[in-house]
């Protein structure tokens, strides 16, 4: 399980003032069938708070805006891992009488 929280402090970039953008979001993810199956859900901006918002200064105006969306998401994903997982990696080690043969 898990839980993130994302927040942009408020700042300044050349002629715009950006104020906070903020969102949490969460999850879990299981293995299933001997740890092949893995499942995961997450849900991203679980409150709808990610907005972006600002003011923009010019010579003759200031411009203000508020950008707003729904940012929530549900993903669910799964993935299937095929074959077998054990490591079947074999090291042969020759004898001393092999080595010692092989180098005359």
């Amino acid at each position: 399980m898990f839980i993130n929280w994302y927040h942009q402090l408020p700042n300044k970039e050349d002629n715009t003032k950006y104020f906070a953008y903020k969102t949490l979001s969460t999850g879990i993810k299981t293995n299933l069938l001997n740890r092949k199956l893995n499942l995961n859900l997450t849900i991203s901006d679980l409150f709808n708070t990610g907005k972006s918002s600002g003011i923009m200064y010019y010579t003759n105006n200031i411009q203000t805006y508020n950008n707003t969306w729904n940012s929530r998401r549900l993903n669910l994903s799964a993935s299937y891992t095929f074959g077998d997982n054990s490591n079947k990696k074999s090291v042969k080690e020759a004898s001393f009488e092999e080595k010692s043969r092989s180098n005359k």
